[in-house]
């Protein structure tokens, strides 16, 4: 049975070309594989975003391969309508330099999130008086802690390997950080004209691995291409925007990857 629907959005990073190997598939998402990381295509639930395509649907269980050609889009072999389809690329954020406003207004997400931080993700087992007492989230808390330490000593290899790989979820806590700090540090060499390419470089390519999705949304932090919801953070902070309610979409992202990929985001502005 074809399905009826309309592709509402097409991300600038979706390739052309035919896909049919999938890393994951779930009521709102199906990741095909794509040269080591992922492209989505994604239920009108999820935002735009630079490796995704929405369509104008609910679930996405019938749907077994996509093709990309030319204008056309093709779903199980069936050509859905691309007439009203808006393209998303995020933008090229500004020089915010020793912007004051942009600053507060991370000071203010600090606090917020720190005082929400739900159970097991990244920011609770970092906090102080919030470590568990046993088993595997023990182990958990005490190697994010050490990789915290090494961030902030410079050592950047060994803090990665107390991350990468490490958590619940899909992707890992761990990953999503790592995923979240890359972002932040692209996103301050472009605002505050920092020379961070070495760090970012090295980030990406110890970060990477077999987890397909969580290495498309590494690529993304270092191309500083974040999805509609981290695009609209972003411009928030550098101006009067309403940053919480933009900050809460993100957290709204997976079980707590929204809140691990913004304690990495924070993070970026504390190492350096």
């Amino acid at each position: 049975m074809p399905l009826k629907a309309k592709v509402l959005s097409i991300g600038s990073g979706i390739p052309q070309g035919t896909f049919t190997d999938i890393f994951s598939r779930h009521a709102k998402a199906i990741n095909f594989i794509w040269q080591r990381q992922v492209i989505s295509l994604c239920s009108k639930a999820l935002c735009p975003g630079h490796y995704r395509i929405i369509l104008d649907c609910e679930e996405l269980s019938q749907v077994h391969s996509i093709a990309i050609i030319d204008d056309l889009i093709k779903i199980n072999g069936d050509v859905l309508s691309r007439k009203s389809c808006s393209h998303y690329q995020a933008p090229v954020f500004g020089e915010a330099l020793d912007n004051p406003l942009l600053l507060q207004q991370l000071q203010n997400c600090r606090d917020t999130l720190s005082e929400q931080w739900p159970p097991l993700c990244v920011g609770a087992l970092l906090s102080s008086g919030s470590e568990p007492q046993h088993g595997f989230d023990l182990a958990l808390s005490i190697k994010y802690n050490e990789g915290l330490k090494h961030l902030a000593d410079g050592e950047f290899s060994k803090a990665i390997r107390c991350f990468k790989g490490k958590g619940y979820g899909l992707t890992p806590g761990g990953d999503d950080f790592l995923a979240g700090l890359t972002l932040g540090l692209a996103y301050r060499q472009r605002v505050e004209k920092k020379s961070l390419s070495e760090i970012l470089d090295l980030l990406l390519f110890e970060s990477l691995s077999e987890n397909y999705l969580a290495n498309t949304f590494l690529r993304q932090a270092y191309d500083l291409q974040p999805d509609q919801d981290w695009t609209d953070f972003l411009l928030a902070l550098e101006t009067s925007g309403d940053v919480t309610r933009a900050m809460q979409r993100i957290c709204g992202q997976g079980a707590t990857s929204g809140y691990d990929a913004l304690c990495g985001f924070f993070a970026a502005w504390e190492m350096i």
